[in-house]
């Protein structure tokens, strides 16, 4: 189970009625911060998880199928950043139910915004693949949590040593 805490602006595209006291989610990741982001390429939905502020990039077409594509793109994110595959797979079979709530984290929100604002300059400028974006800003540092998305998420899962796929960051 995963609670999606989704923007006004997303909760507006969804249609079902936010859930008032979801159940808690069941991955490692826990819940995930999610909203809409618009540029000339599309509409394309940025995730950050409420644990590790992992972001991951999904096409935004078709919301009715959001929950699996963010759950096989949360699978694909970890395993590129050097994650078991084993505990990639249960991370992501985790995330098979999902509910939708409003947001209740101003601090995780305003991360959120701020990877949105990357991302956008990022698919305007730098078209490549979903997954590249959203490793590039994993490896963004959030400096009112000490931390990098990447880094938090592969101590996480118990990675240790960098894994070369998502090297290259252009941000520091």
């Amino acid at each position: 189970m995963v609670v999606i805490r989704a923007t006004t602006k997303l909760l507006g595209r969804l249609g079902p009625a936010p859930t008032t006291n979801p159940a808690r989610s069941s991955g490692a990741l826990g819940d995930w911060f999610a909203t809409m982001v618009h540029v000339r390429r599309g509409r394309f939905v940025l995730a950050v998880s409420g644990v590790t502020l992992l972001p991951v990039v999904v096409i935004g077409r078709d919301l009715a199928t959001l929950p699996a594509r963010l759950a096989d793109g949360v699978g694909e994110v970890l395993l590129a950043l050097g994650v078991d595959r084993d505990a990639a797979e249960h991370e992501r079979l985790a995330m098979a139910d999902a509910s939708f709530a409003r947001t209740n984290d101003r601090s995780t929100v305003g991360v959120l915004t701020e990877l949105q604002r990357l991302l956008r300059f990022d698919l305007e400028n730098e078209p490549g693949e979903l997954l590249q974006h959203s490793l590039r800003l994993a490896e963004t540092p959030i400096v009112a949590r000490g931390l990098t998305p990447d880094l938090a998420t592969r101590s996480l899962f118990g990675v240790h040593a960098p894994h070369p796929a998502g090297s290259g960051s252009r941000r520091s």
